[in-house]
């Protein structure tokens, strides 16, 4: 982990991820995904496609939240400083915790529909690629 990369995320709007797509083997296999373009404080960009639940009620505020969180930790730390990215990380994962518990329900099918949640999530984020800034002198 790099400290003091800051990650910014946004609906794509150009290129090949530009608008949701349905991803279908079969019709009963469809998954509808949020596409995302993620930018780093260094100019690392990464065009995710993420895979929504299929009992999503609203993408577009899927979106806005994401956008909204990673909005926060951002200036957050450009007003506080630098921050290790495990420190984020765990804050983050401690926020999830506690809103999972928020939720009324099972405590197992919670934890298990956001555990599943998350493997889905990092599974998208992972496979896309880092597009890096070309580097060098003139």
């Amino acid at each position: 982990m790099f400290a003091g990369r800051a990650y910014r995320i946004q609906p794509a709007t150009q290129g090949p991820l530009a608008k949701s797509q349905l991803v279908s083997l079969n019709d009963e296999d469809a998954v509808k995904k949020i596409p995302f373009q993620a930018r780093t404080a260094t100019g690392d960009v990464f065009d995710i496609s993420f895979p929504l639940h299929a009992e999503t009620a609203d993408s577009v505020r899927v979106t806005q939240i994401v956008s909204l969180v990673l909005e926060t930790i951002d200036k957050d730390i450009a007003v506080m400083g630098q921050t290790a990215n495990g420190d984020v990380l765990q804050a983050v994962a401690m926020a999830l915790a506690v809103r999972a518990r928020m939720i009324h329900g099972a405590n197992e099918q919670v934890n298990t529909l956001t555990k599943a949640l998350v493997a889905d999530a990092l599974t998208a984020a992972s496979d896309a690629e880092r597009q890096s800034p070309p580097v060098g002198h003139a």
